[in-house]
């Protein structure tokens, strides 16, 4: 049998420690309460900065004249649909990279799958960071893509880097739905890319990871909006101690390779590392 206390001092300490365990009781719940509204502004602030402002792809590793890159697609949204699109790519190291070793050009994709703009291939004239200015603004309706290409062997082979869109390192949801849709009319019984009478591939360069290749004839959509598709050999190398602004053309085909039209490009603008940090802070 046990035995209880009794008198004043029981029943002070009591009370002591009934209101010790309220105090607590009301202090935690407070704290917790704080703590809610913190993730809360965290998670605001997160959604504000992946809707809008510069969005990166996940790294993509590269290696070529004797350094190792890491290059990354960027995405600009703008707000409005309204878009901008870039890439950089910079030595895993901090190493030095030589001028005109290493290349980049991006393009916008549309969920549909279509290449909707393209900017112009440019080889770096800098020794650190590379990258262009995002400086030409876009128009799209629902979700798209940045697909950002590189290059570390002096421009003759660019290298497909991971994609980017409005929901960061991964596709959304809206955009998955469509790629799904995409592949099941587009892509063979055996998930390859048809092949038209010359041999080459056609098809949406968003089915490339699925695939495991590039298509040779990527869709595209133009600024008239025909549909067709155009060639990565196509987009030249502007000459990066020039500044160009011009707009260049290059074919638009259809699936079988015949020139149906014409594909309008940007000329990006080349940015030092220093403008680079200033742009995507």
């Amino acid at each position: 049998m046990v035995t209880r206390p009794t008198g004043k001092n029981y029943l002070s300490n009591t009370r002591r420690t009934k209101r010790k365990d309220f105090i607590i009781m009301k202090r935690t719940k407070l704290y917790r309460k704080i703590a809610a509204l913190a993730v809360a502004a965290i998670m605001a602030c997160c959604m504000a900065a992946s809707a809008y402002g510069a969005i990166y792809s996940y790294p993509t590793s590269l290696y070529g004249n004797g350094l190792s890159y890491n290059a990354q697609s960027i995405l600009y949204d703008d707000g409005g649909g309204v878009y901008r699109i870039s890439a950089v790519i910079q030595t895993a190291n901090g190493a030095v990279m030589k001028r005109n070793t290493v290349g980049l050009y991006a393009q916008l994709v549309s969920s549909s799958g279509d290449i909707i703009a393209t900017a112009g291939k440019r080889l770096n004239n800098t020794e650190d960071s590379f990258f262009f200015y995002p400086d030409v603004s876009y128009g799209a309706s629902g979700p798209v893509a940045c697909l950002g290409w590189a290059s570390v062997d002096g421009g003759v082979q660019y290298i497909r880097l991971h994609e980017t869109n409005v929901a960061g390192y991964s596709r959304s949801a809206d955009m998955e739905a469509q790629i799904a849709i995409l592949a099941e009319n587009t892509l063979t019984e055996d998930n390859a890319y048809p092949v038209n009478a010359a041999g080459e591939t056609y098809g949406s360069v968003l089915l490339a990871d699925m695939v495991g290749e590039d298509p040779d004839l990527m869709s595209a959509t133009n600024q008239e909006g025909v549909e067709g598709y155009i060639r990565i050999a196509d987009v030249p190398t502007i000459d990066p101690d020039v500044s160009v602004a011009a707009v260049q053309m290059i074919p638009l085909y259809d699936m079988n390779g015949n020139v149906i039209g014409s594909f309008e490009l940007a000329a990006p603008e080349i940015a030092s590392a220093e403008a680079v940090q200033s742009i995507a802070g």
